[in-house]
């Protein structure tokens, strides 16, 4: 038993009360791991199973916070790590910690859990290996696990998981802390000892952005600074003789609960506790029965309280407590709410249209699923910009951040255009199809692409009627003289190729790649979508998405061929294409944006374009926001999502408004505000009144007033 009171310790924790929280369900036993978010305690028990996975199985229960059952899962094998994500809502399931350990994620939204995931080499699956994965923790947008019983000089104890935090396919690592590696001992000083991890348990973010190893039958932890990097160092605190570890916390607050694993009383237990030091650990020992707080520095340890063979352990603070530092532990609350990024979306679907005026789209009859499903259910952005003309420009600085070597209106790179060209047909066909005189292609600046796979995301470009993945040609598969694709409208096929900042020719892929994924969880972090010409709003086409017949004026089905026609048929491609992923991404912790690339029409005004993101709640809020944003501000969201630095012009903007890591509406624009049901109500008359169809007059409200006009584009740009 510990003293009641060590003068080593600034502070003395007081027990204001203790009590059961909840008894375990009927059939379960063996109460471990514990993690906290979301408003809810989760809480794996074993149930005897075996911890290679040979046989049985364990109960992950969700308790409210009073104790109640929400929901219970059963995953096959020994779950012995548990942790709640706050950047995606999911709740990590390691299992098998003893040897074929494998990974599941449960969504509470859709209280579904994940089919498990295996990890690649140099893991060992079978009976000739008895390591495992224990514990994980999420640092920004990356993640950590402990991995178990090491034997040999070398193997890896704490590894970083190169997937991210929406991991799919086959799980990949990389060490960074082995058996056999130094460190300092805290409390006599001295470096270069080597590390007590021969047994390695639980893992913890510290509030300093340190991890926290306990090393189990080590009676030691250890901790990670830097983790990771170049600079990372270690050091180390032992316990007294026989004391038995299983995990620790260090509190962000003077005062709080502790949430612990009762296992011989086979429930939960709940400790209120006020005096604590926020430089302290305080760990539960499992052998000794007891919660006690140590001094790192100098080894002391202090009782707390009496437990009954503890496991698992979980924080948290009390609003009226001292707070020290932001909690960066995700047991509870939100990593964006201590100056982190904002809470990462599991996949973003990025779609890019051409050359239209917000005032063109929004409202207008011929676009019911944009203004009906997207507009109404989204959040839409009513003062978003283009930052340049023509096209290409705007595609290379929403990826990029600048404009590596593009004619454009704004752009200094004129010197781009062939020779003698100005003021001639070529030099505006220059101004139309930038891509044909670029010269420094594949480019090589920062870019969102390059920055997500450098940082151990995924991304892919999916480009309508790409004839194969690749291809880097300036256009394709058009008909009757028109072009399908171009690769002025693909960003990512700019940048192909082996240098710095390029990318593999994997990433560009033709857009049946995306059609054909039956599973979205299974698409990259971030995706581009991309359609061909025809469909993009580009081409003045019909309804069907042809164009004319000779000087007829109609398509081969008789519909007119004028703007009304290319509005209507984009927007049929948008709902066939990606409505179901924009359902799916609803409930899966996803996002889908849709943008144009500018306005086209009148490159002297603000270059208004339409913007809007849908996806799920916990990310996005319904309505309608009138910051003035733009390209620059997308890319910044879309890179601090992930913890990327921003590249160009991103640097210096805005970024798009979010609160609590959630994209927001304007206060009187949110689901149910006055303004967004002006909105609603607007769109609702407009595809109410009547028009002469899909050629006929439109209703535009904008620079132009509110006056019927059609609405035509006769030559179109880039």
């Amino acid at each position: 038993m510990r003293t009641e009171k060590n003068s080593a310790h600034s502070s003395t924790p007081i027990v204001k009360s203790q009590d059961i929280l909840a008894t375990a369900p009927a059939g379960s036993t063996a109460p471990d791991s514990i993690t906290i978010g979301g408003g809810s305690v989760w809480v794996e028990y074993g149930n005897g199973a075996d911890s290679t996975g040979a046989a049985g199985s364990s109960t992950i229960v969700q308790y409210n916070m009073k104790g109640q059952i929400e929901h219970t899962y059963t995953v096959k094998g020994l779950a012995d790590g548990l942790k709640y994500d706050p950047e995606t809502g999911d709740v990590w399931v390691l299992l098998n910690n003893d040897g074929n350990s494998t990974l599941q994620l449960i969504d509470p939204a859709t209280q579904q859990i994940s089919s498990p995931l295996q990890y690649g080499s140099p893991y060992v699956y079978g009976p000739t290996s008895s390591r495992g994965f224990d514990d994980v923790v999420f640092d920004g947008n990356r993640v950590f696990l402990s991995e178990t019983n090491p034997v040999n000089p070398g193997d890896p104890v704490i590894v970083q998981l190169l997937n991210g935090q929406a991991p799919f396919g086959t799980l990949q690592t990389k060490s960074i802390l082995t058996l056999g590696d130094t460190g300092t001992n805290l409390v006599t000083g001295e470096k270069n000892q080597p590390l007590p991890v021969t047994d390695p348990d639980s893992l913890k973010l510290l509030p300093d952005g340190d991890l926290l190893l306990t090393g189990e039958a080590d009676g030691a932890f250890v901790f990670v600074k830097d983790p990771g990097t170049s600079h990372q160092t270690q050091s180390f605190v032992t316990l007294p003789a026989g004391d038995i570890p299983d995990d620790a916390i260090m509190p962000t607050s003077t005062s709080g609960t502790f949430y612990v694993g009762n296992q011989g009383g086979n429930n939960v237990v709940s400790i209120n506790v006020t005096g604590l030091n926020t430089h302290d650990l305080y760990a539960d020992i499992a052998n000794k029965n007891e919660l006690v707080q140590i001094d790192p520095k100098t080894g002391a340890v202090t009782h707390v309280a009496d437990l009954n063979n503890p496991h698992g352990l979980a924080f948290v603070p009390s609003a009226a407590g001292d707070t020290d530092h932001g909690d960066r532990d995700v047991d509870h609350g939100r990593q964006e709410d201590h100056g982190h990024q904002a809470k990462a979306p599991s996949h973003i679907v990025v779609v890019i249209e051409e050359n239209h005026d917000a005032d063109q789209i929004i409202g207008n009859p011929n676009a019911p699923y944009i203004n009906g499903t997207l507009v109404k259910d989204g959040l839409y952005y009513s003062n978003a910009h283009g930052t340049d003309h023509p096209s290409q420009p705007n595609y290379m600085e929403l990826f990029s951040g600048t404009n590596p070597g593009v004619p454009g209106v704004n752009s200094p790179l004129q010197q781009h255009y062939p020779a003698g060209a100005e003021g001639t047909a070529a030099g505006q066909d220059a101004l139309n199809n930038g891509d044909n005189y670029n010269t420094g292609q594949p480019f090589s600046v920062p870019n969102l692409g390059a920055e997500l796979l450098a940082a151990g995301k995924s991304f892919a470009g999916y480009s309508e009627t790409l004839p194969s993945v690749g291809f880097t040609g300036a256009s394709a598969n058009g008909i009757n003289g028109n072009r399908a694709y171009v690769e002025k409208h693909n960003p990512w096929a700019q940048f192909q190729g082996t240098g710095t900042n390029q990318l593999p020719a994997d990433t560009n892929q033709p857009f049946t790649t995306f059609q054909a994924t039956t599973d979205f969880s299974n698409l990259p972090t971030v995706s581009f979508v991309v359609p061909n010409e025809y469909n993009d709003m580009h081409d003045t086409v019909s309804k069907n998405g042809l164009y004319a017949v000779g000087n007829t004026g109609v398509d081969k089905f008789g519909a007119p061929v004028n703007d009304a026609g290319t509005i209507q048929n984009g927007d049929t491609w948008l709902q066939n294409n990606l409505e179901a992923y924009r359902e799916w991404a609803t409930t899966h912790n996803s996002l889908l944006v849709v943008a144009w690339d500018e306005n086209d029409y009148d490159f002297t005004d603000s270059n208004n374009i339409p913007m809007v993101i849908d996806g799920d709640p916990r990310l996005v809020q319904a309505g309608v926001n009138s910051a003035n944003v733009n390209h620059f501000d997308l890319l910044k969201t879309l890179e601090g999502y992930y913890g990327l630095a921003p590249t160009g012009l991103a640097a210096t903007a805005d970024g798009l408004p979010m609160e609590h890591g959630r994209l927001v509406a304007d206060p009187s624009h949110g689901q149910g505000g006055e303004e967004n049901a002006l909105l609603r109500n607007f769109m609702a008359s407009s595809f109410a009144s009547s028009s002469d169809g899909p050629g006929g007059t439109l209703i535009s409200e904008g620079a132009q007033g509110n006056s019927q006009q059609p609405l035509l584009l006769t030559q179109p740009h880039g």
